[in-house]
């Protein structure tokens, strides 16, 4: 989040309450998807941000239009905007699970494009321990 902070602080105001709002929906989330082994990858993790970002900007430029403000306000990014985004998120993967007739990983796992049950391995089992000692981490970082 720090990384984030500094790369969006001209644009998006960041406060700590809604920080640590941010990150303690991002551990739920995170929580709840392990229960199904539908855990976002790092690209999905982008984009996740980068859309509640949007979002974000979109609200502070309807803000501006409503109120007939001079200059359109820094967006606020909060968990809201991450809550639509995983709302679209699942909506989407029920779409291809229910169009495709499985979901990414089931069709990776008959063409034999991924090895998904490298997660069920001892090597899984490192990289599962090292994915949720970054977000120990994380947690630390903003209390």
């Amino acid at each position: 989040m720090a990384r984030s902070k500094a790369l969006w602080q001209d644009k998006i105001q960041f406060d700590d309450k809604n920080v640590a709002q941010i990150l303690h929906y991002a551990l739920e989330h995170y929580k709840e998807l392990k229960k199904t082994k539908t855990t976002w990858n790092g690209r999905q993790i982008r984009n996740a941000f980068q859309t509640a970002i949007a979002i974000a900007e979109y609200e502070a430029h309807r803000t501006a239009e409503r109120y007939k403000l001079p200059e359109i306000p820094k967006a606020c990014l909060e968990k809201s905007h991450f809550e639509k985004v995983a709302r679209a998120s699942s909506h989407f993967d029920r779409y291809l699970k229910m169009t495709w007739g499985g979901t990414e990983r089931d069709l990776a796992r008959e063409t034999l494009e991924r090895r998904d049950s490298f997660a069920d391995s001892d090597d899984g089992d490192r990289a599962r321990q090292m994915k949720e000692d970054v977000m120990a981490t994380v947690l630390i970082e903003v209390s």
